[in-house]
């Protein structure tokens, strides 16, 4: 399996080095030059393929003819260095890829809105455009937020400030269930964004919204599709105790705000709920963990954005002495964590109308 092709002319890819052993054991991770000693390395691509988006970036079948390649690391490790480095990498820059996606979609729905005009009035004025616009922009921003946290965390742990296998493994979970909410809330978000342009979204002349919408499905199933990072993460939670390890990590956080316990009691109140959850999530049976496995990672995600959301909006409240960010850390807990109907006031008005303004 080619796993992807680099910018230097160059192919990762995995193959089996040893034909007596099955499974993932057998794979070894090559690099394969796409020339060698200044000829054309021995491959052929057998064909391309009609995707439905990322078109301008090529997915083919290629065959490899007795190639000349490279061992990446010690061979029989070819798997591990696989799910530990490519493709969790690769899981870390999808993430920030859809969200990208996501914020051009909202930066084009957006502007239209102020221009587009119905009844006399820029339609960004009406209440459930403003509404759609909102939560769109405050989703992302969680998660751009969530996502910039784990990065960051990636970055310490790649020069050696954390190397504890703990930290190895949060890291893991991180990086899985955001890959996971990223995509899945992106897709909908540039849905959503085109609907603000109506008939004139789906015009492929119109603007680029029909070509986000194509490309973030694509990177939706890119490295992992939603059911193989619940299950990666299941096995995680029965193999390593992972949720204690989130559940520390978030608490620990949490720990660091308690002068803001105003804001921060939503999320402790889920986070308390969650750990209740997660003890009787251990006491079911293998095919019920099966089943309720997405909702306790849509619950750990929403929590994760929640908090690196806060953390990021008091941090612009001290440097800059504004509350844009607290604004929609308030929405986002009205979506998400407070178990309660959204009350259609005057008050709700105002804070979508900030938020969007």
């Amino acid at each position: 399996m080619v796993l992807f092709q680099c910018g230097s002319g160059s192919y990762f890819l995995t193959a089996r080095f040893d034909q007596t052993m099955s499974g993932t054991k057998g794979l070894g991770l090559f690099l394969v030059p796409a020339s060698w000693n200044g000829q054309k390395n021995l491959y052929s691509i057998r064909r391309l393929k009609d995707k439905l988006g990322t078109r301008s970036m090529a997915t083919g079948e290629i065959d490899f003819n007795g190639a000349y390649a490279f061992a990446v690391g010690r061979v029989e490790e070819g798997i591990h260095i696989v799910m530990d480095n490519v493709l969790h990498l690769s899981r870390l820059f999808n993430s920030f890829c859809v969200l990208g996606m996501a914020r051009r979609a909202y930066t084009i729905s957006r502007a239209y809105a102020q221009h587009r005009q119905t009844f006399s009035h820029p339609i960004i004025q009406y209440p459930l455009v403003m509404e759609n616009l909102a939560r769109i922009k405050v989703e992302n921003s969680a998660m751009i937020a969530a996502m910039c946290a784990t990065a960051s965390r990636q970055d310490q742990y790649d020069v050696g400030e954390s190397t504890d296998d703990n930290s190895k493994l949060l890291l893991r979970l991180l990086v899985n269930m955001m890959k996971y909410l990223t995509a899945l809330w992106s897709v909908k978000h540039i849905h959503h964004a085109l609907d603000v342009l109506a008939g004139n979204g789906t015009i492929e002349t119109f603007s680029s919204l029909p070509r986000l919408l194509r490309d973030c499905i694509i990177c939706e199933n890119w490295e992992g599709t939603h059911n193989l990072l619940r299950a990666q993460i299941l096995k995680d939670i029965l193999k390593y105790d992972i949720e204690q390890i989130y559940l520390t990590f978030m608490q620990t956080e949490l720990a660091t705000l308690k002068k803001y316990s105003l804001h921060t009691q939503a999320i402790q109140v889920e986070l308390d709920k969650l750990k209740s959850e997660l003890t009787q999530f251990r006491q079911q049976s293998s095919l019920l963990q099966q089943l309720q496995i997405r909702q306790i990672v849509d619950k750990m995600a929403i929590l994760y954005c929640a908090l690196t959301f806060l953390l990021e909006a008091i941090d612009q409240q001290k440097s800059k002495k504004i509350t844009t960010k607290l604004d929609g850390y308030q929405y986002f807990c009205l979506l998400h964590l407070e178990q309660q109907e959204l009350k259609y006031d005057d008050d709700y008005l105002e804070l979508i109308t900030r938020i969007v303004s």
